[in-house]
């Protein structure tokens, strides 16, 4: 949809009437929040993430760098210096774009090892690694497009695909186990042991207590003598539940 189309959408659906210095992002945001992600797009017909149609639009615009300037000016709010050069120019218009778009499932993660996967195939087969981007962004400063990733995490569109990864059984999800171990090794998360380790350390601690105590038993029992024989365990038993004289 053209800018024109927006305000027109936003003015007929919504009856809201959108600033002349709204941006095309800005228009686009809006409609996000009033309608969800989804329901923009028109007719059936997929159309592009908004950040990837801002991208498209500068890409044109960049042509020729008056159109540029001028796009960059009416439509994302930007003041220009005259010396830049179309590429400088570029690079300030997509950071502008990158900031105003609102995030969407497929948007790419855009750095790193999984930077050519979608927000969507992340949450859905990534699960620990998108809960790795929340966490650190959570911790301190991080990178513009860790922050955006971690942020659509904590959507309700981002939470609602994280339920239902979870929620699916391990055999429906092919390779998301090994994406997760590989994804919490790089991050550097360390599990808790297993209950069944936990279990058998348990057992096995037992089994040498209970021989420790077996043999200061039969070392004591050898001590006590009566008729020059070694008393047997059954007299061991009485002996040591008899009560005290002293």
């Amino acid at each position: 949809m053209s800018h024109v189309e927006l305000r027109e959408r936003l003015s007929a659906l919504h009856h809201e009437v959108a600033p002349k210095t709204w941006s095309r992002t800005q228009l686009l945001l809006r409609l996000t929040e009033l309608e969800g992600v989804e329901s923009i797009h028109s007719s059936g017909t997929k159309e592009a993430p908004p950040l990837r149609q801002a991208e498209i639009m500068i890409n044109k615009a960049a042509r020729k760098k008056s159109v540029l300037v001028d796009l960059m000016q009416s439509q994302l709010g930007l003041v220009v210096n005259a010396t830049d050069t179309i590429e400088q120019l570029k690079v300030k218009a997509m950071n502008q774009a990158y900031a105003c778009s609102p995030a969407h499932p497929e948007d790419h993660v855009g750095f790193g090892q999984h930077s050519a996967l979608t927000y969507r195939e992340v949450a859905m087969e990534m699960t620990s690694y998108l809960e790795w981007a929340i966490t650190t962004m959570k911790e301190g400063p991080c990178c513009a497009s860790l922050k955006r990733l971690a942020d659509w995490g904590l959507s309700p569109v981002g939470q609602a695909l994280m339920s239902e990864c979870k929620f699916e059984s391990p055999t429906t999800k092919k390779g998301s186990k090994g994406h997760n171990h590989k994804v919490a090794e790089k991050s550097g998360y360390k599990g808790h042991p297993t209950q069944d380790k936990l279990v058998a350390s348990l057992v096995n601690q037992v089994t040498v207590l209970t021989e420790e105590v077996k043999n200061l038993q039969s070392q004591k029992a050898r001590k006590v003598k009566n008729e020059g024989e070694e008393i047997s365990s059954n007299d061991w038993d009485r002996m040591s539940s008899a009560p005290s004289t002293a």
